[in-house]
C-alpha cells in the first residue's frame, strides 16, 4: 500500500482459457491463452460509502443475492484499491 500512495501508477493482467498444447517432445509444448494487460491509476478508497458500494460490486460477482450489510468493524480494516485504466490491450494463442 505505501508503495502505490508513493506511485499510483499500476499494470494490471488478467490470463484465461489456459491450455497447455503437449506434444512428444516437452521443449516443443506451447500454451493457449487469452490475456488482457492494461494500464492506469490506483487509488486507494478511504470513504466509507464507496468501499460499501465497490464491495457490493465484488461480492455481487460471486453471489447475486448476498446480505448488502456490513460490520462497521470489518469495513475499517477492509482495503479496496480502485483502478481506472487509461490503456487495454489484449492477445490471445490459439
Amino acid at each position: 500500500m505505501e508503495m502505490l500512495i508513493k506511485n499510483p501508477n499500476v499494470c494490471i493482467q488478467i490470463d484465461t482459457d489456459i491450455a497447455i498444447e503437449e506434444t512428444e517432445i516437452p521443449c516443443n509444448w506451447s500454451t493457449k491463452y487469452k490475456s488482457i494487460i492494461g494500464f492506469g491509476k490506483a487509488t486507494i478508497l478511504s470513504d466509507e460509502i464507496e468501499k460499501r458500494l465497490a464491495l457490493g460490486i465484488i461480492v455481487k460477482h460471486y453471489k447475486d443475492d448476498f446480505d448488502k450489510t456490513y460490520r462497521f468493524s470489518s469495513m475499517e480494516n477492509l482495503c479496496i484499491v480502485k483502478i481506472e485504466l487509461s490503456q487495454l490491450t489484449g492477445k490471445q494463442s490459439l
